[in-house]
């Protein structure tokens, strides 16, 4: 399937059609609308996606355009909340929000949802002590004293999977009788 990409980054760390390069998709990033234009007069595509954040025209009209000059299907790409950064980064550690990728050093981590969700939290808070219910509550779950004791063990999974020391951590440090906190200046270098 060959796809014309319209995206505001050439960045593969952050960019969505980045999420496409696999063998069955020959995709085409562009960015901006003229050139889009450009390439569906040149080329043919089997889909069109749009990531409407940077879009340098009309876009109803690009649309009904591609589809009536070129017969092209059109996906735009719309996100879950237009006011929120696609990417939180804290030195060495990338949280792709769009992807739910998380990469330490330029490699990807394998984290179970729960362990990313609580991470994206961490990130969107860096050098803010979170208490166990905070770390809860901010993850969209229900408070009950089983959960709060898991947290621990979340946390303690969590540091393995980036490489911190179990006896003594310098990205995710426990707060005795308060909480955890991610050090940001562990992450910097």
């Amino acid at each position: 399937m060959r796809v014309l990409f319209l995206e505001n980054t050439a960045d593969p760390d952050v960019s969505v059609a980045a999420a496409l390069i696999k063998p069955e998709f020959h995709v085409v990033r562009v960015a901006s609308c003229d050139a889009v234009r450009d390439r569906a007069a040149q080329e043919t595509f089997d889909l069109v996606v749009i990531d409407p954040t940077l879009v340098d025209c009309d876009l109803p009209h690009l649309c009904r355009e591609l589809r009536e000059t070129h017969a092209m299907p059109v996906l735009v790409v719309a996100r879950a909340n237009p006011h929120e950064p696609d990417a939180l980064r804290v030195g060495r550690l990338v949280l792709l929000r769009q992807l739910r990728a998380v990469l330490l050093d330029g490699k990807q981590l394998r984290l179970t949802s729960h362990e990313l969700s609580m991470l994206e939290v961490f990130m969107a808070s860096p050098g803010q002590v979170l208490t166990r219910e905070e770390l809860i509550e901010r993850t969209g779950q229900p408070l009950d004293a089983a959960l709060v004791r898991a947290i621990d063990v979340r946390v303690s999974r969590l540091r393995s999977k980036l490489r911190d020391s179990a006896r003594h951590p310098q990205i995710l440090k426990t707060v005795r009788g308060e909480g955890y906190v991610l050090c940001a200046e562990s992450l910097v270098g």
